[in-house]
């Protein structure tokens, strides 16, 4: 459905089966990458583009509902709450590094 690139990793979404969202970070040097899905009712966040070495998302406000925080959601709010507690209630454009996967 989308690709982008930075120098160091790939990053794309297709569809799995049952038309379920799959995304897929891959470092090209190590060869080794992740995938993850969310959940029809999570919050999902993604990666909208990229640079040489940066990627770029909009993480959206957690909201009111009941919603659950898909994977790569999750993982990102984790880090931005240690710095702002109150991070869940804004939105963000948010820039990313990946380290590379030694798995």
């Amino acid at each position: 459905m989308e690709l982008h690139e930075t120098s160091s990793h790939l990053f794309f979404r297709v569809a799995g089966p049952g038309a379920e969202e799959v995304s897929v970070l891959y470092d090209k040097e190590s060869m080794k990458g992740i995938r993850w899905k969310n959940g029809n009712d999570d919050i999902q966040m993604q990666i909208l583009g990229s640079d040489g070495e940066w990627f770029y998302a909009v993480m959206p406000e957690e909201g009111v509902d009941n919603a659950g925080s898909g994977p790569f959601y999750g993982c990102v709010q984790k880090h931005l709450l240690k710095n702002d507690p109150e991070a869940s209630a804004h939105s963000y454009i948010v820039k990313i590094r990946f380290g590379r996967f030694t798995l």
